[in-house]
């Protein structure tokens, strides 16, 4: 799961305002059911937007960046994040 390290452990870790209810990068109710691979490339494109909105470094989110691409089997990915 994700770990947050420049952000209060109430900010929702995949929204900027931290007042959504987000499972697996999507609100409830919104698209088909998703399998763990499809859930962790939806939360690593999430915590990439976050970054390039200003809502968080490079740096603070390269760890769990890695984990999820690890997760969703792309391991040389994985490696190149985590450096």
């Amino acid at each position: 799961m994700l770990r947050q390290t420049s952000l209060p452990s109430s900010h929702c870790p995949l929204c900027l305002n931290g007042r959504c209810d987000v499972q697996g990068g999507l609100p409830p109710g919104i698209g088909g059911p998703r399998d763990e691979r499809q859930r962790a490339l939806a939360d690593a494109d999430a915590l990439l937007n976050r970054v390039a909105a200003g809502g968080g470094s490079w740096d603070a989110v390269r760890p769990p960046l890695a984990d999820l691409y690890r997760a969703a089997g792309l391991l040389d990915l994985a490696g190149f994040v985590a450096g």
